[in-house]
């Protein structure tokens, strides 16, 4: 939200709402305290219509004390009414929710200050180090500060000398000061913030990952400290779709047990990509799924076992599942099992087995559910959804494409179609997402060309930007559904294919779910499903 008033004059009028002062001007700093925390409650509906949204008393009084602080450090009445305002009050960046408290943007410095009720240092110095690991990226560079008025602490951290200074109030004001800001309002601030830029993998940013160049929300850094620390637990479950940071956690969650001198295993629900084998070099222990009965038999070698991916086990594949519950309750290794049921990529590869897997954990052990996405936007996640099920009983809100994220290109004939795909592939930083091929049968998906990655060699990675082929296996067939709610019928449009050994559209769906930021459709010869997801967009 945007503070166009500057600090002094909102203090004010949040003092003002209380009709037994408002007329008053010799009001001291214990009144205002009293004022703000015992009628916070009636004071705020009011305030927040006019896009000051302070969560709750500590917060607003920390804001008041920051305020006095700043007079008590010699900022005068006209210094207070010209430097302090446009800036940006709990700014949040889009997508990833990180919040800031105060940020303003200039042409010579910009300023981030955290403003902390009772705290440590050491926890203002780790905030200011987040912060500086999401503002760095912007062009200008930011002077990163922290405030605590109630342990009287004013800290700067100076990225590139990595170190923290204790400031003076006199050097506080003369940053506020000597700040040539500039005004932009909320959406103009949005723009600055690439989603790319925080987004780490562990298979494809490994130096970052093995650098620690990343962080885990507050849910993710709670579900680390409830695994990694002593507990007579020693089963634990992770759930999450597509996007929402199950394989960052799982690794991150590995890397602090080695460092702890813990014996880890980790297996993979596929074969191991370029990433892992890379970090295989640096002592992880990662094995692909086909070797989890050996590593299930041999469980004692290690003080834990991670299944990541579990969803891809299979029952009838050496009864995976089974004895996956018989070494968890057999060993004295704990276990820490990854999934998303809906990310399977075979007809073998039961979404059922895996609910029933994780209501075992939940039973036996600990289960955590991640629901934040950062990866996909939320536009980008509606047009998947609405890609694999189009309801004709209502009137769809079109997808925003205003930033062309989505591409569609259309090809008339597949030589055309597939010389264009080995160009990109060749030649582009955009990624192929291919579908995995039958090895023995003959399929329509063989017509298909073979440039790319295919769906099971990108399991757990992600990409910037993705290219994914269509062709006449796919189309949409109309079907009635009856509402649960109200008994009645209703008629959705649900994407098929062609019969294939992996079923194309859960390729299509893993390979969808992959990206970062953009999506090019390359259509060949299938003119109905190119209209179908134009149809789906405002803008193309």
């Amino acid at each position: 939200m945007d503070i166009i008033m500057d600090f002094k004059t909102m203090l004010s009028y949040l003092v003002s709402q209380d009709d037994e002062i408002s007329l008053r001007n010799d009001i001291k700093h214990e009144e205002v305290y009293e004022i703000l925390e015992n009628k916070f409650a009636s004071i705020m509906p009011k305030f927040k219509t006019k896009g000051y949204k302070f969560k709750d008393t500590t917060e607003v009084l920390t804001f008041a004390k920051f305020v006095f602080l700043l007079q008590e450090w010699g900022l005068k009445d006209i210094q207070f009414y010209k430097n302090t305002n446009s800036f940006l009050f709990g700014y949040i960046i889009p997508q990833i929710n990180k919040e800031f408290d105060l940020l303003r943007f200039g042409e010579n410095y910009n300023i981030s200050i955290e403003l902390k009720s009772k705290t440590t240092v050491e926890a203002q110095k780790e905030q200011l180090c987040k912060n500086y690991f999401y503002l760095n990226f912007l062009s200008t560079k930011t002077r990163y500060i922290s405030i605590s008025p109630d342990i009287s602490s004013y800290i700067e951290y100076i990225p590139s000398e990595n170190k923290y200074v204790n400031l003076s109030g006199t050097e506080i004001c003369d940053i506020i000061i000597k700040q040539v800001f500039l005004e932009y309002n909320t959406k103009e601030v949005d723009s600055f913030f690439d989603i790319k830029n925080y987004l780490v993998s562990p298979f494809n940013d490994v130096e970052k990952f093995l650098d620690d160049k990343y962080f885990l929300t507050p849910h993710q850094n709670q579900i680390v400290k409830k695994i990694t620390e002593p507990s007579d637990k020693k089963t634990f479950g992770i759930k999450g779709n597509p996007g929402t940071g199950k394989s960052l956690l799982v690794y991150h969650i590995c890397k602090k047990l080695m460092e702890k001198n813990k014996k880890v295993a980790i297996v993979h629900g596929a074969n191991l990509n370029n990433g892992q084998e890379r970090l295989a070099l640096h002592g992880f222990t990662i094995f692909p799924i086909r070797s989890i009965l050996s590593v299930l038999d041999n469980a004692w070698k290690y003080d834990y076992i991670i299944v990541d991916e579990a969803q891809r086990l299979r029952q009838d594949k050496g009864e995976q599942y089974t004895k996956l519950v018989k070494a968890i309750e057999s060993s004295q290794t704990k276990f820490i099992i990854s999934l998303d049921g809906k990310q399977t990529l075979d007809k073998y590869e039961k979404e059922e087995n895996s609910n029933k897997l994780f209501e075992y954990i939940k039973d036996k052990g600990e289960t955590f559910s991640l629901k934040d996405k950062f990866r996909t936007n939320p536009e980008m996640s509606r047009f998947i959804q609405l890609l694999f099920k189009i309801p004709m009983y209502k009137k769809i809100d079109l997808i925003s494409n205003v930033d062309h994220n989505i591409i569609i290109k259309y090809f008339d004939n597949r030589e055309s179609g597939n010389k264009y795909i080995s160009d990109m592939d060749s030649n582009s930083n955009w990624e192929v997402l291919n579908y995995t091929k039958d090895r023995y049968n003959q399929r329509g998906i063989d017509n298909m060309c073979d440039t790319g990655l295919t769906s099971h060699s990108i399991i757990g990675q992600e990409f910037d930007k993705v290219i994914v082929p269509l062709d006449s296996n796919f189309f949409y067939k109309e079907q009635t559904i009856i509402d649960r709610n109200t008994g009645e019928n209703k008629i959705i449009k649900l994407l098929e294919t062609t019969d294939n050994y992996y079923p194309l559209e859960k390729m299509l769906y893993q390979n969808l779910t992959r990206t970062r930021e953009k999506i090019e459709f390359v259509i060949i010869g299938n003119r109905s499903i190119f209209n179908e997801i134009c149809g789906l967009l405002d803008s193309f």
